[in-house]
């Protein structure tokens, strides 16, 4: 399995608070499609380019995952050979289900 989406399913069964950002649009190492998950920390697993482009990324989802707010993001220098689109899903702090067991 994709080390992004591990990383992301362990985080969510935690209830912490993290973000699954998506290359919708890629260029230059950016390959649309790629997915990386980031926690509040800045933590990641899985790339969407690296380099200037991830570090960037990175730095914005944070900035998301505190805030809450979930979005499209656009990065564009000459490292990246083009604009890069990508969509940030944060994870924000989850409430719960409790399950309660029923007697027969």
């Amino acid at each position: 399995m994709n080390d992004a989406i591990d990383r992301l399913s362990g985080l969510l069964g935690a209830n912490s608070p993290c973000a699954l950002v998506t290359v919708i649009n890629g260029a230059g190492s950016a390959v649309t499609g790629s997915l990386m998950t980031v926690d509040r920390g800045g933590a990641t697993a899985g790339t969407v380019g690296g380099g200037s482009l991830e570090l960037a990324v990175i730095k914005e989802t944070v900035s998301r995952i505190n805030s809450g707010v979930s979005g499209e993001f656009s990065f564009g220098d000459s490292s990246c050979k083009g604009e890069v689109r990508l969509f940030i899903k944060v994870f924000s702090d989850m409430p719960r289900l409790r399950q309660n067991k029923v007697k027969p």
